[in-house]
Parts: C-alpha cells; structure tokens; sequence
C-alpha cells in the first residue's frame, strides 16, 4: 500500500502516514450495461460456435482444442485401418496432411496465441500418434518421425500460418 507524505513538526521534516482508505482493484468490476439491437437485448452466452471456432466468452480455448483432440483422434483411426492395407508411407502422410492436419490448423491465426502449455501438448500428442501409426515398428522417436515423413512441427506450422496470414 502506498504511503502519503506531509511535511510535520519543526524544520519541516517529512513525515509518513498510511492513507485513511485504499481500493481494492482486485474486486471485480461491476458488468457491464445489457447490449441492445432494435430494441431486444442481447444475451450473454459462455461460448458460441461461429463457423466451427468454438469462441468462450472468457477467451479461452478449452472447447476449441478439445473438439479438434476429438475430431482428428477419431480421423486416426481411419490412419489405423489404411495401415492395415499396407498402404505405403508417402500415401498415409499425405492423407494426414490432407485429412487430420487441417482440423488440428483451422482457424490458427485466431486461436494459436492464446494456448496454453498443456493445450499444445495435447496437439502435439495428435501428431505423435499420427507418426507413430505412419511408421510402425520403425518408430524411434518423434524428432526422427517428423525428419523421416518430411512434416515439421505443429507448433512450428501455427506460427509459419500465423505470419503468412498477417
């Protein structure tokens, strides 16, 4: 808390003084007015789905990364099953770069800057499963799957789409 100062006693010494009252800037503000079109007010929602973004009102994006964790790990299984066919491998990278990735790239340049940690984990989670199906038992490592199949990074893809879009 700040102090307050004020000139007391004799040879005009200084003195300190904390302050009669403080405000709390912790407290929440108080909301603010209902929005109006043409007379009808608005409704505040948590989340709205706007052209398959999943936006939260408080902009996080927990609902976005789940849906795409969700939606990409049911396209693996796809993956799993072309496997089975002994499909060769430039053949299954290129259904994932043309079938997974996408969902796991949509809408990058709204949503990547405001992952967390543990958000682009789970992504990068995706991409391990995905190389790991791609390559069998040959599979030693991520770092040597993305060298191998010639893909690079999701986090390195978010921000190369990120700078191309702006």
């Amino acid at each position: 808390m700040p102090l307050m100062t004020f000139t007391c006693g004799h040879r005009g010494s200084t003195c300190w003084k904390m302050p009669d009252h403080a405000r709390d800037f912790r407290q929440k503000s108080a909301s603010p007015p209902p929005l109006r079109i043409a007379g009808t007010e608005l409704a505040v929602v948590p989340s709205l789905k706007v052209l398959g973004l999943h936006i939260q009102s408080d902009l996080h994006w927990d609902k976005q990364v789940n849906n795409m964790v969700a939606k990409s790990g049911r396209k693996l299984f796809l993956l799993k099953r072309l496997k089975k066919f002994n499909l060769p491998q430039c053949d299954l990278v290129a259904i994932y770069i043309g079938y997974i990735r996408p969902i796991l790239e949509y809408a990058v340049p709204v949503w990547s800057s405001g992952l967390t940690k543990r958000q682009s984990d789970q992504l990068k989670r995706l991409q391990k499963r995905a190389c790991r199906t791609i390559m069998g038992n040959s599979y030693t490592g991520y770092q040597h799957a993305l060298e191998h199949l010639g893909l690079s990074t999701l986090a390195t893809r978010r921000e190369h789409l990120c700078l191309k879009f702006a």
